[in-house]
């Protein structure tokens, strides 16, 4: 009897049960506190397998605020007249462009008139109906798929086409600044072991310009992706065996939000991002991921050593009460300890120096 007593004390399950739970909530509880939300524990669990990071451009490795640099209007136009009527088809746009042509129209004093049957299309532009004239706002390829003959065009900007009633009207011109805290970013996931990369629908040239200043390879700076191309990308590095986040924080990122193991959404993003999302950023500091991936990371390995010390209890602690040599007061106490210890390993969860 007094064995039997002994091995159901000391074979009780606490410790197993505690192991994995406490380790997270305290995790999910550390990340709330400076500002990082998992969607739940599973989220958590998968950012500590992540090996690479894929970074959106405009408004996640960008502050977003796109500035207008330049009106180009083609012959027969006004610079004026350009602007008014791109505003007005970008009126009811959330993109970062969209706004920058809006606030540049504004300044100028132009008047922006309401605009009818707006449609965006994730990636390329918008086209709208101004004053019974249809305008085309976009990307070069979006302009040209609407029939319109386009010019290519160089440079570290970003250029959208303006076409009016199936005829060019003249190009913008934007630029946008990386975030300061870029680079530092991506140096801590280096030092994670994790790499970079960017996924972007703009061209070229800005693509290449704040992957240099944000310190990623210019072999890991992918331009001109459609929303779905950007998804697509992303699920073929998953295909070969690589942990894929995604930092995005616009409606264009949310398939490959979606698509990600882990999809990371910056505060200043839109409704659906988020939602497409594994975990939020309160706000837009780049400085966060880092610590998304030290946060699980630190989790994940206070769990194994969880569960690794209640299951070596259990291996060494039942047969020695299964031969009688532990008394079940000892093994009341042996397993309260247990319990104890498993539960002050998870406390070191919510604590991470330096981060």
């Amino acid at each position: 009897l007094m064995a039997g007593v002994a091995v159901v004390v000391i074979a009780c399950p606490c410790a197993l049960g505690l192991a994995t739970p406490a380790a997270l909530v305290i995790a999910l509880g550390e990340a709330a506190r400076r500002g990082i939300f998992f969607r739940d524990a599973a989220a958590l669990e998968r950012a500590g397998a992540v090996r690479r990071v894929a970074f959106d451009k405009t408004g996640t490795l960008t502050d977003g605020r796109l500035v207008v640099r330049d009106v180009r209007p083609a012959e027969g136009w006004a610079a004026d007249e350009v602007l008014r009527l791109a505003a007005a088809a970008e009126r009811a746009s959330e993109h970062a462009l969209g706004r920058a042509v809006v606030e540049e129209a504004r300044s100028r004093g132009c008047g922006v008139p309401e605009a009818a049957r707006f449609r965006a299309v994730p990636g390329s532009g918008v086209e709208a109906v101004v004053e019974l004239r249809a305008v085309l706002v976009g990307s070069a390829a979006f302009v040209r798929a609407g029939g319109v003959a386009v010019p290519d065009t160089e440079g570290d900007a970003t250029v959208a086409a303006v076409a009016v009633d199936g005829a060019l009207a003249g190009t913008l011109v934007a630029t946008d600044v990386t975030r300061a805290e870029s680079r530092g970013a991506v140096e801590r996931l280096q030092a994670l072991g994790i790499s970079s990369a960017v996924v972007s629908g703009d061209v070229e040239g800005p693509v290449l310009r704040a992957a240099a200043d944000a310190g990623i390879p210019a072999s890991h700076a992918h331009h001109a992706l459609s929303p779905d191309a950007k998804a697509a990308l992303v699920a073929s590095w998953r295909a070969g065996g690589v942990a894929v986040a995604m930092v995005g924080d616009g409606v264009n990122d949310a398939p490959a939000l979606a698509a990600a193991d882990v999809g990371i959404a910056v505060g200043t993003g839109t409704d659906v991002a988020l939602e497409a999302a594994d975990v939020a950023l309160s706000g837009a500091d780049l400085g966060a991921v880092p610590a998304v991936f030290r946060i699980a990371r630190r989790a994940r390995r206070i769990v194994r050593q969880n569960l690794a010390w209640a299951m070596g209890y259990n291996l060494a602690a039942v047969p020695l009460a299964m031969a009688g040599v532990v008394h079940p007061a000892v093994a009341a106490l042996a397993m309260a300890l247990s319990s104890a210890s498993v539960s002050l390993n998870a406390l070191r969860a919510g604590r991470l120096p330096g981060l």
